[in-house]
């Protein structure tokens, strides 16, 4: 149905379902590295 009303094609197999889940949580890991580094080096100071 989605196929015909967008005339795109959409193949979502296992293997690509897996492969952007471990896309997602590597992202989500590093974004959340990147700000706890951010957090460490910040003086209390400026965040109060």
């Amino acid at each position: 149905m989605e196929r015909k009303a967008t005339a795109l094609p959409m193949f979502m197999t296992v293997s690509r379902a897996i492969f952007v889940l471990v896309l997602t949580i590597v992202t989500c890991g590093i974004s959340g590295a990147i700000a706890t580094r951010c957090l460490q080096a910040a003086d209390s100071a400026d965040i109060f």
